[in-house]
């Protein structure tokens, strides 16, 4: 993700314990966080020797990486700071990791919000296009990338929504919105509730050497959507939908020739130092394109130029009056290091168009386990009027029917007998016996009076203390069983705002349970040079500033006896109060309180925010007759005649 790498191109990886940066950069941030996974990495990275100035012998730090075990980092995580969700499965070399995208960072980005990436087969099967390649637009852009876009084109920002692993089924959804900060100049930040994306992924074991990947994708907004998908060089095919082939030139159009740049500037495009630039940009670069309208269910089938037999299908259950465009694409700064296929799926209509696909993404060895993927009917509106959404997977003897919803509150049915309340559910069988069950956020997933009930989908409760030195927070009413807390994600939400913590320790105190949270919540300092009315000014520059990474978060004064829900930290500025939240904050009330000279901090969270803790329950047979159950709170699970629970 963001810049670096090579065009997509099948290699099997070396096994590191750590990024490119070095065991020096370990060094260096062991010395000031001696967290012991930094101490782990190093121990772990080949025949390391502490460097000549480093204050920690080879021994102390194995022994503080032993208190890790070697797979403490296999499971599914959520990287809120960085905007970072990664789903992780499988064991040795047949591990797995289906990632997301949705943060912001602040240099050597990409146009990559809501995109992804997947690895297996101890390499990587989807991912960007390289950087630099002459430093050209065509590796930034959207359409090298995973997520769709809306047109008229508007910048988003985005929040995790859950990150879960559920037995066979490790799970994540991020939502992003339309950003219109006007913090600077009106003191606002709007948010469009007709222009988002909602996407809840999915990876699901079939079995140790197996999986397959689902994207649950909702799209609003704009009277134009483009969905983009590649994967590498390497034998196509497609099936279940007829193509016709356009007639010479681009995407563009069939009478715009390749690059051309007259159609480039009439579409938003610039041309700079480094050549063209602009939204639309790839679509005068993609060509020999074909046209196809789906019907039902499609599949794109790419068996990889250097995969020695590997392959990846893409199955896609799209909306009606939809096109797909087959294209071909190089990178345009020359040399044609590469040709593969692209995927460009095509839908306009009425503002604020909204559009809800289903895509089924499987990476194999020889052959594909999947043999059939059919939509299926889920009874009930969820969310801006979409339905919920429904697909059955037959992969051998397994069957499974994943489903998804946004509204956990409404019991839906399904066409093949399932009771469905909600974020995300799973029910695979073999021979109508269940084999698996998984439920995120929700109360119910049952059939025939087998399955999961439960009364509440997730914990809600409020912050009523906090300790920001001790990175813990007090909350209110207590969680039925906290100790389940440990080791899992929570969030921690206003109106505006949603970030995730993990809980390192949970104690019952007077009044609630007290969390100790895995993160420093100060997200920004600042010394004061003035106030204005709803401004604490400040000439210290704020590196995160825009993308709505301090929206919602506190500014205290020095001796925290005044606080403020904040729009924004603007370098030059200053912390932005929120004036509909603080009509109070005036010029003379903000510089009594916050002197010249003294510090200002900022918070990601205080008094008052809700923390949600979504609830995640699996089912799972482990032999004839057993089945393992994994719970933070109490469930009912019914089981089939004559099968025990462990």
């Amino acid at each position: 993700m963001g810049d670096g790498g090579s065009p997509p191109e099948f290699k099997k990886l070396p096994k590191i314990a750590y990024h490119d940066a070095g065991p020096s950069a370990f060094e260096h941030v062991y010395r000031y966080f001696p967290d012991p996974k930094f101490a782990w990495a190093l121990i772990h990275g080949g025949g390391w020797t502490p460097s000549g100035d480093f204050p920690y012998t080879r021994e102390q730090i194995a022994a503080e990486a032993a208190k890790l075990p070697d797979d403490w980092n296999d499971s599914s995580s959520l990287y809120d700071g960085y905007g970072l969700s990664i789903l992780r499965s499988g064991a040795g070399d047949n591990k797995r990791a289906f990632w997301t995208i949705y943060g912001r960072p602040r240099g050597h980005t990409q146009d990559d919000i809501m995109s992804y990436g997947l690895q297996a087969h101890e390499g990587v099967f989807l991912e960007h296009m390289g950087y630099p390649r002459n430093w050209g637009y065509w590796e930034h852009s959207w359409t090298s990338h995973f997520g769709a876009r809306q047109f008229p084109y508007e910048r988003m920002s985005a929040t995790a929504q859950y990150c879960a692993d559920a037995g066979i089924a490790q799970v994540t959804q991020t939502r992003a919105e339309k950003l219109d900060d006007q913090s600077g100049s009106n003191k606002v930040i709007n948010i469009d509730p007709d222009h988002w994306q909602r996407r809840t992924l999915a990876l699901i074991d079939i079995d140790p050497e197996r999986f397959y990947c689902v994207d649950f994708y909702r799209i609003s907004g704009g009277d134009e959507h483009w969905w983009p998908f590649h994967c590498q060089e390497g034998e196509f095919s497609t099936s279940g939908i007829d193509l016709t082939a356009q007639q010479g030139g681009t995407l563009a159009g069939p009478d715009v020739p390749y690059g051309d740049e007259t159609w480039l500037a009439a579409n938003g495009c610039t041309k700079g130092g480094y050549g063209w630039s602009g939204v639309k940009f790839a679509f005068a670069h993609l060509y020999n394109v074909e046209k196809g309208v789906p019907s039902g269910p499609y599949s794109a089938d790419w068996k990889l130029k250097t995969g020695d037999g590997l392959g990846l299908r893409l199955t896609t259950i799209a909306p009606e009056q939809s096109e797909l465009n087959v294209c071909d694409g190089t990178s345009p700064a020359g040399g044609n290091p590469y040709e593969m296929k692209w995927l460009m799926l095509h839908r306009t209509g009425e503002a604020p168009l909204r559009t809800q696909l289903v895509s089924i993404i499987e990476p194999y060895d020889r052959e594909a386990a999947v043999t059939k993927v059919t939509p299926i009917a889920v009874t009930g509106n969820d969310e801006a009027g979409f339905a919920a959404q429904g697909v059955v997977v037959e992969a051998g003897e397994r069957t499974d029917t994943v489903l998804c919803a946004t509204d956990a509150t409404t019991t839906r049915t399904t066409e093949n007998g399932l009771r469905f309340a909600g974020s995300f559910g799973l029910w695979a069988e073999k021979d109508g016996v269940p084999v698996a069950v998984s439920l995120i956020g929700g109360t119910e997933l049952t059939r025939g009076g087998l399955g999961i009930t439960l009364q509440s989908p997730e914990y809600r409760g409020r912050i009523v203390a906090v300790d920001h030195n001790a990175a813990g927070i007090t909350i209110s009413p207590s969680p039925p069983a906290p100790q389940a807390m440990v080791g899992n994600s929570i969030f921690i939400a206003n109106t505006v705002r949603r970030v995730a913590y993990k809980v390192l320790a949970a104690e019952e105190v007077d009044g609630g349970v007290k969390l100790t949270l895995n993160m420093d919540p100060l997200v920004a300092t600042g010394q004061v040079s003035g106030a204005d009315a709803h401004v604490v000014k400040s000439q210290t520059p704020f590196q995160l500033q825009g993308y709505r990474y301090y929206h919602g978060a506190r500014v205290h004064t020095a001796d925290d006896k005044a606080q403020y829900q904040i729009l924004e930290c603007r370098s030059g500025t200053g912390a932005i109060i929120d004036p509909a939240l603080h009509p109070e904050a005036s010029a003379e009330k903000l510089a009594a309180e916050f002197p010249e000279g003294s510090w200002f901090k900022v918070y990601d969270y205080g008094v008052g925010d809700e923390v949600v803790w979504p609830y995640t329950v699996s089912v799972r047979l482990v032999r004839e007759g057993v089945y393992e159950v994994i719970a933070p709170v109490d469930v009912t699970i019914t089981l089939p005649d004559g099968s025990t629970r462990r």
